[in-house]
């Protein structure tokens, strides 16, 4: 039952750094109010997003909190999660013609990624709805949890999810306008881990991964790797640590 919630949303485990951005809006902390608004998650209506989350964790009272900053960008056919340190990043592209989904491991500093077409994902137990992906929360989840309140969150209207199961304590932040999750926490005992939208970044320094940015990579298949990292002329791919289905090579 554990980590029911957080697994449905891209936490990236980096270590925290600055980066320049210009911020759209930074609103104050939320004021719960009561609400009969109703659900639903439309991709048809989700605009364009670039974005930088924050994940902190720790256990309560949470003296010593590890924090990690990480961006998201999200298009109609692509979403892309990287770390704040640029070093490795999660991109998915959709095909709009097949809506086939494939997944690319990249780590940019070497020009490097691992490519998993949907039977490895599957394989891995590493297959994502785009839904999923598009939102930051799976749909089956949020399903399961009740409106119960209205806020403002970076000047956008927003509903409040919550649930408690088995002593797990789960709260979202949804914004409609956005369809996006602009925060997930969960506390499992006294362990407290919260994943939350800091920023919308415009004209930002940080930027998605272009087809032009794209063909500088060097991209192996997923079913190569086990026999690539025991070559000297590719010991980038030791590095991919991250990578699904490494520990299985």
């Amino acid at each position: 039952m554990k980590k029911i919630l957080l697994k449905t949303i891209l936490l990236v485990n980096s270590a925290f750094t600055l980066t320049s951005c210009i911020i759209i809006e930074e609103g104050p902390r939320p004021e719960y109010i009561s609400s009969d608004k109703s659900f639903s998650i439309s991709l048809e209506k989700a605009p364009p997003i670039a974005a930088q989350y924050r994940t902190s964790a720790c256990d309560l009272p949470c003296k010593n909190t590890k924090e990690n900053d990480w961006y998201f960008w999200r298009d109609s056919d692509q979403i892309e999660i990287r770390n704040s340190q640029n070093t490795r990043s999660e991109l998915w592209i959709k095909d709009s013609q097949t809506e086939k989904v494939t997944y690319f491991h990249l780590l940019p500093e070497d020009l490097k990624g691992i490519e998993y077409n949907p039977v490895d994902l599957k394989l891995l137990g590493n297959d994502k709805k785009w839904e999923s992906l598009a939102t930051l929360i799976s749909p089956e989840s949020i399903s399961t949890m009740m409106v119960v309140g209205e806020t403002k969150f970076l000047g956008f209207d927003a509903l409040i999810f919550q649930s408690e199961k088995n002593q797990v304590k789960n709260e979202v932040i949804w914004i409609p306008e956005l369809q996006l999750a602009a925060k997930v926490s969960q506390i499992d005992g006294n362990h407290q881990v919260v994943s939350e939208l800091s920023t919308l970044l415009k004209n930002n320094y940080e930027k998605p991964t272009t087809s032009e940015d794209f063909i500088k990579y060097q991209i192996i298949d997923f079913s190569d790797v086990g026999d690539m990292e025991h070559s000297l002329a590719n010991n980038w791919v030791k590095k991919a640590v991250h990578a699904p289905g490494h520990e299985h090579h």
